[in-house]
């Protein structure tokens, strides 16, 4: 599918994680707002990943050089379509989520307080150009170099964010890596339903996996788009409306 679609079902699957976090907790979630636009965001930029194998997709373009990379050792819907390249997000999302953790409560050495700054500056510099290339999407007020430089401003705010100032920043990690993953997962199972499919179990297993055989940006564009924004608006007023009673 296309880049769009699948940004809608990320904002869907970050739409509904919040409303799964707190039927399982029973409890209502602080912030909800702020850990909403985590989740929403999350999922969007997840849902764009494995598109990291194609050098004209949306997500390649914004992350050229890791993109190249990618393609170097695998060809578009390869690799990273696959249980084994969601999984492998997956484990290095958990840790992630438990450097972050560890550095909460203080126990985290000097080089690992190093490392969560990265982290913290790459999250804060996509999360940036994710947010800018939308807006810019629909207005074309800020210039290409421009929303360069503003991701680079990104980053070095989110590094020295995490390295010196406010450890609150990381709670919401391993929640964002959470819609990530799912958003990711939501990516592969979009594309099972266009005619090319996913090579799920590769590389133990070559078969593709396909529910249908819509051509990409064809009809199943539109329905696709249509469902996640349907589901989006429903999980979020259904998360508003019982966040609110829980609190009551």
């Amino acid at each position: 599918m296309l880049g769009k679609t699948h940004r809608l079902g990320g904002i869907m699957i970050g739409s509904v994680t919040p409303i799964i976090i707190q039927k399982t907790l029973n409890t209502p979630i602080n912030n909800i707002t702020t850990f909403t636009i985590t989740t929403i965001i999350g999922g969007a930029i997840g849902s764009l990943l494995p598109d990291l194998d194609h050098p004209n997709s949306i997500i390649s373009k914004k992350i050229k050089p890791l993109s190249k990379i990618i393609r170097e050792f695998a060809h578009h819907r390869g690799i990273t379509h696959t249980l084994l390249g969601w999984i492998t997000f997956g484990v290095i999302s958990l840790i992630v989520s438990y450097l972050s953790i560890n550095y909460l409560i203080g126990n985290i050495n000097y080089y690992e307080k190093i490392c969560m700054s990265i982290i913290g500056g790459a999250i804060a510099s996509s999360t940036i150009a994710f947010i800018a290339n939308s807006f810019n999407k629909y207005t074309h007020i800020v210039k290409k170099n421009k929303i360069k430089k503003i991701s680079a401003l990104g980053f070095l705010f989110g590094f020295f964010l995490v390295l010196f100032f406010d450890k609150k920043v990381l709670e919401y990690v391993p929640i964002y890596l959470l819609a990530m993953f799912l958003g990711y997962g939501i990516h592969i199972l979009y594309d099972m339903f266009t005619v090319s499919g996913v090579p799920f179990l590769y590389p133990f297993s070559k078969k593709v996996f396909r529910f249908s055989r819509f051509k990409t940006g064809g009809i199943i564009e539109v329905i696709a788009s249509v469902i996640s924004i349907i589901i989006t608006i429903l999980a979020l007023y259904l998360l508003f409306k019982y966040n609110i009673k829980l609190k009551m």
